[in-house]
Order: C-alpha cells, then structure tokens, then sequence
C-alpha cells in the first residue's frame, strides 16, 4: 500500500473510522440479530441512540415560543437641562444639582452639604455677595423643586 492521504483528522478519528469499517464489514456476514450488539459496542447509550442527541426522528418537535425582549427603562431626565437652567446657574451650584441627581446617598448627602455651607451661608454675608447668591438660588429654585 502506498502512503495514507494527509489529513486534519486525528490518530483517534482514524482509529474510530477503521473500526466503523471494520464493523460495516463484519455485520453484512452476520445475521441481523447481531447488530444491536455491534451498535452497544460502540460507546452508544441503550437502544443503539448516541449519547449526544442523535437519532431523534421520531421525537415531537420542540414549541417555540415568542419571548419578548425587555424594555430598557425609561431615563429620568436632569431637571436643569429639562428646564435649562444651565447657562443661567453658576457653574459651582450647577455642579451641586448634578450631584443631587446621582443614585448614591452618600453623593447626595455631600452634595446638599455643598448646598447648605457654599450657597445658604452665603445669604448671611456682605450685600453685593449676598444678592448674588439670592438671584442664583431663585433662578434654581424651579430645579430644587423638582429634586425634592
């Protein structure tokens, strides 16, 4: 014999198709009781079916059913931009309302901190900066109304 053809198969694949083959071979010159007893030899599950999910002919069609994808939530809006109140804001107490909208309490906490010590304190002080500070807190108060 010449030199066997080059292939991607492996040396188990081959050795395992030899062997099929060979059984080919073996049950056509035996009686056809014998061939569950070829099959059960082969490393396959009672009754001759595969182990694997093979040879279900005669098995009901699976049912398919529609399953609808999930609906991403609705994003709550920043009520600066909704009211755009951000060109008018300063820019620290604009800040402090983003602050106001992050999920963590922690944030919130600090941020209605920030609040309290640089803008409500600030109510207390000369009256250039005081008026300032009240012009600014009036402008946002449709904002903290909403945050509240």
């Amino acid at each position: 014999m010449g030199k066997p053809k080059a292939t991607s198969a492996t040396s188990a694949t081959r050795k395992k198709h030899a062997r099929k083959a060979a059984g080919e071979a073996s049950q056509d010159a035996s009686s056809a009781g014998n061939s569950n007893q070829n099959k059960a030899g082969q490393g396959k599950g009672p009754g001759g079916k595969g182990s694997k999910g093979k040879g279900k002919k005669n098995a009901e069609p699976r049912v398919k059913m529609y399953i609808p994808p999930v609906k991403p939530q609705a994003l709550q809006r920043d009520p600066v931009d909704v009211l755009k109140l951000a060109t008018s804001l300063p820019p620290d107490l604009l800040v402090v309302f983003r602050k106001l909208t992050k999920k963590d309490a922690v944030t919130r906490r600090r941020a209605l901190e920030g609040l309290l010590t640089g803008w409500v304190t600030k109510i207390e002080g000369d009256n250039e900066e005081r008026d300032v500070t009240l012009a600014a807190l009036e402008i946002a108060l449709p904002a903290w109304v909403c945050f509240t």
